[in-house]
């Protein structure tokens, strides 16, 4: 019937910046509606002042793919993890909850995950986790019947049954046994693996002992369940590539990584993954030589459309064999201008920001399954050439692409629903704007918006000229103060 996946929604309370906010991807209405009709659109473009949920969301999706990948993200004693910043200042709870639909067996579902985190005294950590899978029935029907749901609680030390598709918990709550659980000894199996995972801040859901334990359970409903986490799971570390403004700061050091997607036209596997360093030689397998030239092919084809001349090359530098017998070459990757060699790490934040999305971007135009999630994606680039590749995805793109940014070129570009607004009410981050016509210009709207409302919420707290002028003033007359001591 439909066979592709996709991010439906996200809802933030107590996360970070945002103590309420919701963002439905375009195509959330129709899907929910059990409604598949193409085109729909995958664009989300979020804008708005500093420090008000943008990058938020980014950071949720970040979460969602290292949870998918069982990462542990509890730091060592002593020090921070990226957990123990998420739940917002003074909250001792924060809940982030994904919804997506999800392919098959040819058949679509759509899936709840929700995280539930707890701060205990400076440390955060998860508290719980959700997960319900609904069927398609029909249209009009849709996704209303769900498959009964899963709830990990991290503060009980036992795992509980599912042996009828319902989780069941003692009233007693006390440990499994052979009196009380016929799969008593996998039970309490799973009991250890959750204490693990809430020692190490990973998610239970995820892990692969809990896949294996829904797979071979004997009631159908469940093992449905398991096709679709399971794929679920393979859909988020394989096609979920997040670039968060981490990622920006490493760019433009010379230090990072660049994403790419390579499908072997002979076998039909596509590999993901990061796959370029733009500061320094680096080794490879000789047998994945092929794809670095492919994936740097793809990358000169897209970026001379618009950079003229533009061409990468590969070098191979040195070459060793392993223990294993198994050959390793040393390559290197530049541009080539004229006659002479440019290393990437020399190319301006554009270049390497355009470098390091090519890949990914090309697919998420060909590709339904590919979701690109990318922080300050203007950052370095020409306005308006943003602008035009975000309209080209929006109008035949396949997969999904979700962005922040400040510049506005796309704003004139794409349908108002493909753009949601942070608003200065934490209780209400994110908005579409109500009354935005076709035949308005999206981008005058949110300026004129910005100067004299109209919008359900305030896009931004009121900051005059003169408060800033006073700001500026104040800090010059600290500077002065301590200008002798500069000039020695």
């Amino acid at each position: 019937m439909v066979n592709k996946n996709r991010m439906l929604s996200i809802t933030l309370d107590n996360i970070k910046n945002v103590r309420h906010g919701r963002v439905e991807f375009p195509e959330y209405v129709a899907i929910s509606k059990g409604e598949f009709a193409e085109p729909q659109m995958g664009v989300i473009g979020l804008y708005g002042q500093n420090g008000t949920g943008k990058t938020t969301i980014v950071d949720a999706l970040s979460l969602l793919r290292e949870l998918a990948s069982e990462s542990k993200l509890s730091a060592p004693q002593g020090k921070k993890s990226n957990l123990d910043y998420l739940v917002t200042l003074g909250e001792e709870d924060g809940i982030i909850s994904y919804e997506f639909l999800i392919s098959a067996f040819d058949q679509p579902f759509k899936v709840v995950y929700r995280l539930g985190l707890a701060r205990n005294n400076d440390t955060v950590t998860l508290k719980n986790e959700f997960l319900q899978v609904y069927p398609y029935h029909d249209t009009g029907v849709a996704f209303k019947r769900p498959y009964a749901p899963i709830e990990i609680d991290f503060e009980e030390q036992y795992f509980y049954s599912l042996y009828d598709g319902v989780q069941h918990k003692d009233a007693l709550a006390h440990a499994p046994t052979p009196g009380n659980n016929v799969d008593y000894k996998e039970l309490l199996s799973l009991s250890t693996q959750k204490a693990i995972c809430r020692e190490n801040s990973s998610s239970f859901i995820f892990c692969e002992a809990f896949l294996a334990y829904l797979g071979n359970h004997p009631n159908e409903d469940v093992r449905m369940v398991h096709e679709v986490l399971a794929a679920l799971k393979h859909q988020i570390k394989a096609n979920l590539f997040v670039f968060s403004s981490r990622h920006g700061a490493a760019l433009h050091f010379g230090r990072s990584l660049l994403g790419g997607i390579h499908v072997d036209e002979k076998s039909g596997v596509e590999i993901h993954g990061m796959f370029l360093r733009c500061d320094e030689p680096f080794y490879i397998p000789e047998e994945s030589y092929g794809i670095y030239v492919d994936v740097v092919e793809q990358i000169n084809r897209f970026i001379s459309a618009f950079v003229p001349g533009f061409k990468l090359a590969i070098d191979t530098i040195n070459q060793y064999v392993d223990s294993n017998g198994k050959k390793h070459l040393l390559i290197d990757v530049f541009r080539i201008i004229g006659e002479q060699r440019l290393p990437l790490s020399m190319e301006s934040a554009g270049i390497k920001l355009l470098v390091s999305l090519s890949s990914v971007l090309i697919g998420v135009y060909s590709n339904p399954s590919v979701w690109l999630v990318v922080d300050e994606l203007d950052s370095g680039v020409f306005e308006n050439l943003w602008g035009q590749i975000v309209e080209v995805i929006a109008e035949e793109g396949k997969g999904q692409l979700l962005f922040t940014a400040h510049n506005l070129a796309p704003l004139e570009r794409v349908p108002s629903s493909c753009i949601v607004f942070t608003t200065a009410n934490e209780n209400n981050r994110y908005i579409r704007f109500k009354g935005a016509r076709k035949t308005n210009n999206l981008r005058d709207l949110y300026l004129r918006t910005l100067l004299v409302g109209g919008q359900e919420e305030p896009l931004s707290t009121e900051v005059d000229d003169q408060t800033i002028a006073a700001a500026l003033y104040g800090a010059s007359k600290i500077l002065s103060l301590h200008k002798e001591d500069y000039d020695a």
